[in-house]
C-alpha cells in the first residue's frame, strides 16, 4: 500500500496549517483531506490563491497547478477521511481531545491506515489507546516553523519505512525514539530553557539582559523567545510521563521559576511571556555582567547534555539537538572554543550553585566522540 497516497490532516491551527502547506507542495500526485470546521470556502479559497501565484511567478507548471488545485478537500465531516492511507493529527494538546478524534476515526477508517500525532508531550500509546491494537501508530513531530528546521522527530514508531518517506520527500532529517527518550528533542529544548532561567538568576541578570547577552549565541530567538512563542503554561506542563530522569531536577527547577512568574499574573499563553517580563523588568538597575562567563556557562550545560545523550542513542543526534535550539554555530566550535577544561569547571561550578543532580559531567571520551 501507498501510505502516502490519500493523506488526512487532523487540524488546521498554526502547525496544521505549515504541516498541509508543507505536504502539498512536495506531493503533488497524493490526495489531501483537511478537517476543518469554519472558514471551509474562505481557506480554500486561499490555497487556490496561492497556487494560482504560484503559477504566475513559474515557480509551479501548468500540470502541476491543475494537480494541486484539485487534490485537497477541507472538510468538518470524518466520513471524508475513510479511505485515508495516512492520518496526521495537529489539534490542541489535549489528551482526551485527540483519544476522541482517533477513537471515532478507528471505527471507520480502513485497518491499513497509519495514524499519526503531532503531539510534542502526551503519550503516544494513551492519545491511541482507544483504537484497535494492530492500527499501526506513531508520533510525528514536527517543529515550528516547518520551513527553517530541518528534523522530524518520530516517536514509538509503528512504521519506520513511512516516517523515512516522508522524511525523504519533504526534505528533512528523522531521529527516532522509543522509551524514555520519547520528545527528547522537545526534553532538550526544556532542559536548555531551564538552564537559561537559573543562569539569569545566578548572574542576577533579569530576564531582558539575559535575552541581550545569548543573542550572540541565537541569532533567531533567544531561548527566552523560545518559552515564549511555547507559553510558560504547556512549558510548566509537566504532560510527558516519558522524561529522561537524568534531567528531571532541572526541568523541575525550571518550571518552578516560571510558574513564579505565571504566579505574578503572566498569561501562560503563547507570546506572552517576553511583554510580561519586559514590563515587569523597566526600570531595573543595570548590574555588571561577565558575558562571556554567562556565555560559557550556557553553552557548557548544553554540550554536556548533548554528549551524553548522544551516547544513550544510536545515530549522531547532534545536529538534531543543534538545529532544535537554534544555536549560532555547530557545537564543535564551541568545544573548539572553550575545550573540555573549561567546560567541566562550568558544569561543577553550577551544579555547585543549584545543588540539582542534573549538572554531571560527562567524560572528556564523549565529548572527542561526539564533537571532534
Amino acid at each position: 500500500m501507498d501510505t502516502l497516497k490519500k493523506i488526512g490532516i487532523l487540524g488546521y491551527g498554526k502547525m496544521g496549517k505549515e504541516i498541509f502547506d508543507l505536504f502539498h507542495s512536495k506531493m503533488p500526485d497524493s490526495e489531501f483531506v483537511v478537517l476543518l470546521r469554519h472558514d471551509i470556502d474562505e481557506e480554500t479559497e486561499k490555497v487556490n490563491k496561492n497556487l494560482a501565484k504560484s503559477l504566475r511567478r513559474k515557480k509551479i507548471t501548468e500540470e502541476v497547478h491543475e494537480k494541486m488545485s484539485s487534490n485537497f478537500l477541507f472538510t468538518d465531516d470524518l466520513s471524508k477521511f475513510s479511505d485515508c492511507t495516512l492520518i496526521v493529527e495537529s489539534i490542541a494538546e489535549v489528551l482526551k481531545k485527540k483519544q476522541d478524534l482517533f477513537a471515532e476515526l478507528d471505527k471507520t477508517v480502513n485497518e491499513q491506515c497509519i495514524f499519526a500525532t503531532n503531539t510534542s508531550s502526551l503519550t503516544i500509546s494513551e492519545i491511541f489507546s482507544s483504537c484497535r491494537s494492530e492500527r499501526k501508530t506513531m508520533g510525528l513531530h514536527f517543529f515550528y516553523p516547518l520551513k527553517l528546521t530541518g528534523f522530524i522527530e518520530l516517536n514509538d514508531c509503528d512504521d519506520l519505512q513511512t516516517g523515512m518517506k516522508i522524511a525523504e520527500i519533504t526534505g528533512k532529517s528523522i531521529v527516532n525514539f522509543t522509551g524514555d527518550y520519547c520528545f527528547y528533542l522537545n526534553q532538550y529544548i526544556s532542559f536548555c530553557i531551564s538552564h537559561a532561567f537559573i543562569l539569569a538568576e545566578k548572574y542576577n541578570t533579569g530576564i531582558v539582559k539575559a535575552m541581550d547577552i545569548l543573542n550572540e549565541m541565537f541569532p533567531m530567538h533567544s531561548l527566552f523567545g523560545m518559552a515564549d512563542s511555547i507559553g510558560l503554561g504547556l512549558l510548566t506542563s509537566g504532560n510527558t510521563e516519558t522524561s529522561v530522569k537524568r534531567i528531571k531536577s532541572l526541568l523541575d527547577s525550571g518550571r518552578d521559576k516560571m510558574n513564579r512568574y505565571l504566579t505574578e499574573g503572566c498569561s501562560p499563553e503563547t507570546g506572552k511571556f517576553i511583554e510580561f517580563v519586559t514590563e515587569k523588568e523597566s526600570g531595573r538597575a543595570e548590574t555588571d555582567t561577565d558575558s562571556e562567563a554567562f556565555l560559557l556557562d550556557m553553552i557548557a550545560a548544553m554540550l554536556n547534555e548533548a554528549a551524553i545523550a548522544a551516547s544513550e542513542n544510536e545515530g549522531d543526534l547532534t545536529e538534531a539537538l543543534y538545529d532544535a535550539v537554534g544555536l549560532s554555530e555547530k557545537f564543535s566550535f564551541y568545544y573548539d572554543k572553550y575545550g573540555y577544561k573549561k567546560i567541566s569547571e562550568s558544569i561543577e561550578a553550577v551544579r555547585a550553585y543549584t545543588g540539582l543532580s542534573s549538572y554531571e559531567t560527562a567524560d572528556e571520551k564523549m565529548y572527542v566522540r561526539f564533537f571532534c
